[in-house]
């Protein structure tokens, strides 16, 4: 059987090794538009940083080892023009013809820039492949440039700013969101902007870049900012190009639908990664896979049912985590808005409370809200601090994946240790509050 996947990244590398460890016999083939496939984009920050020196370590095998090891073709720098289901075949660049028996979409989302009058100037960068870091990478240190825009204040685009803050850049980031961190509530992320901002990071919400002049950029507010050069992370799409030409239903977020199994409308064709459109185990509300483990975990779906071996993935909970500067930001379920959206009556609650016993010089103040049902049912954790936001966010995590209460955060056995936690946690506090 020969499965062909399209998308070299993490999605498509992840089906296709997973496909081998399911059947040592399959011809797998996997079609990658650009010279570059499994790359760690998350790890691009720390290549601008210059915490990671060489290129190569956010890379995985080559394409040669991938055969040699594996036995799985990587076709790079080829791209698939059409797919025709009626054949089950693609139309690949230069007119080739590759027919499959099970095919799967792992093309990972289209990153476009603004229309903004100015925005090709050679200057201004985006950031989504080793390609565009090493770029960035020269044009910053080469020329010793010191003011610096980005657009976008997701987490891409704060780890990439405070990357070249600490390399003596003066560095601003607008968004045109009332708020950076969209995943987290207003009132909390405000709460992280000012720490950020203490940092020395100059942030601009609720702004938009009007026209990049050569020196300048003229801003929706009327004024007028300096930069020697310009980064654009304003987030990506989905690339919808090709399901929409095969007829494979598209949802309303603009991801591939696929059911539990990963399957698309269309016989055969399967979809994962962060182009697919699955529900929101708090909301309902339809969403896509935004972090590495469901992306990863959709891919070993669609492996394991191409395989006939019954998996499944109904529903995606958010469980996300962003180091800045020396804090930690994390968020688990649903916010306000989602909860609203959706028509869920929901209570908050908040928190500040040491993350160990204070009688230590080492205890940190964390910051957290707590979102839950007026049956208990838990709907959202939101955390700041320095230290182990990840622990407790994992834990609450876990509790919502089984329909988890505020009792249970109450009663929850927490590992004491005087510089770990406190006698009773603030996980246990915020459930008894």
């Amino acid at each position: 059987m020969r499965t062909v996947i399209i998308g070299g990244g993490s999605a498509g590398i992840s089906a296709a090794t997973h496909l081998r460890r399911n059947d040592e016999k399959a011809e797998i083939i996997v079609i990658e538009r650009t010279g570059e496939f499994a790359i760690s984009t998350c790890g691009l920050p720390y290549l601008l940083s210059g915490r990671i020196k060489n290129a190569d370590d956010l890379t995985g095998a080559s394409a040669e080892q991938m055969k040699r090891v594996f036995n799985i073709d990587i076709r790079l720098n080829t791209e698939v023009l059409t797919i025709e289901p009626e054949l089950k075949q693609l139309v690949l660049t230069g007119g080739e013809t590759l027919t499959y028996d099970k095919l799967i979409i792992a093309a990972g989302g289209l990153q476009l820039r603004p229309d903004i009058a100015g925005i090709l100037s050679d200057n201004i960068f985006t950031l989504n492949s080793l390609y565009s870091a090493q770029k960035i990478s020269d044009y910053f240190y080469g020329l010793e440039a010191k003011h610096i825009l980005f657009l976008g204040g997701g987490y891409i685009g704060l780890r990439a700013a405070e990357a070249l803050l600490k390399n003596k850049a003066k560095v601003t980031v607008i968004d045109k969101a009332a708020h950076i961190l969209s995943e987290f509530d207003n009132d909390f992320a405000t709460l992280v902007k000012q720490k950020l901002e203490a940092k020395g990071l100059r942030i601009l919400t609720g702004t938009t870049v009007k026209e990049f002049l050569p020196e300048t950029a003229n801003l929706s507010t009327g004024s007028k900012i300096r930069y020697d050069m310009a980064v654009i992370a304003t987030g990506s799409k989905s690339e919808v190009k090709l399901p929409i030409m095969a007829n494979i239903d598209i949802g309303e977020t603009g991801g591939i639908i696929v059911n539990e199994k990963m399957e698309t409308s269309i016989a055969d064709i399967f979809a994962c990664g962060d182009n697919i459109e699955l529900k929101d185990l708090i909301s309902g509300l339809p969403t896509r896979p935004d972090s590495a483990p469901p992306v990863v975990r959709s891919a070993k779906t669609a492996a394991d049912n191409i395989c006939g071996i019954s998996t499944q993935m109904n529903t995606v909970l958010r469980n996300q985590i962003v180091k800045l500067f020396d804090y930690v930001i994390g968020i688990c379920g649903c916010n306000e808005d989602e909860l609203q959206h959706s028509g869920i009556a929901y209570r908050r609650l908040y928190l500040t409370m040491d993350n160990s016993e204070n009688y230590l010089e080492s205890a940190q103040k964390m910051f957290m809200k707590l979102l839950f049902g007026t049956d208990g049912l838990i709907l959202g954790l939101q955390i700041m601090g320095k230290d182990g936001v990840d622990t407790r966010l994992n834990a609450v995590a876990a509790l919502m994946m089984q329909n988890g209460t505020v009792r249970q955060m109450e009663n929850m056995p927490v590992a004491y240790f005087p510089e770990f936690a406190k006698a009773t946690d603030a996980i246990n506090v915020l459930g008894s509050m």
